[in-house]
């Protein structure tokens, strides 16, 4: 079984409408017992720094990545437009 690996940033606050650490734990144990019928498990990864959150799909017969949801390039897109967006209001401030 692939170990669902969750941790939350520094900054990250507890919300009422986010599930906690114990509830995606637990959605994320039934999402794998699914998906076990088909050799595929999902790993969840929060960043520490970023708070981003990664599910990669393995598939456990061949022990390979299948696909990693959102895919790296659109994490890069999301961090350059937080730069750019960064640079401007510090620029008009």
């Amino acid at each position: 079984m692939v170990p669902v690996a969750i941790t939350q940033s520094a900054g990250q606050k507890n919300d009422a409408n986010l599930l906690n650490k114990t509830e995606l734990e637990q959605a994320a144990k039934k999402v794998n017992d699914t998906l076990s019928a088909f050799n595929i498990q999902e790993r969840f990864v929060i960043g520490d720094k970023s708070g981003d959150v990664v599910v990669y799909l393995i598939n456990t017969a061949k022990h390979e990545i299948i696909c990693r949801i959102p895919p790296e390039r659109v994490l890069n897109a999301a961090r350059q437009l937080k730069e750019y967006i960064g640079m401007f209001l510090n620029e008009w401030i």
